[in-house]
Parts: structure tokens; sequence; C-alpha cells
């Protein structure tokens, strides 16, 4: 399965970067944003058309 990961700027609040990965790369970037406190939208990745 894939995600979305998209972080949010510390400061302004403002989208700063979309990532599309994997569960285990997800769960790394998860991780990890609990150790720094970033903020992160993690959504399901769909190719498919709305």
């Amino acid at each position: 399965m894939k995600f979305e990961v998209t972080r949010f700027n510390p400061l302004s609040g403002a989208t700063e970067e979309r990532t599309i990965v994997d569960a285990a790369t997800a769960q790394e970037l998860v991780d990890n944003a609990a150790v720094t406190g970033d903020r992160l939208y993690i959504r399901p990745y769909s190719t498919s058309a709305a």
C-alpha cells in the first residue's frame, strides 16, 4: 500500500513537501516525526482517478 505524506513548515504551517511512499517508509517518517516534533499529514494514495 502507498501513502501520500505531506510535511508542514513548523513556523508558518504551510506545506513544505509531498511524498508518495510505501507503508514501511511511512512508518519511518512517523517515528522520526514523533522524535523531532514534525507535523505530517498522511493519507492513502491511489493512482486511480477519483
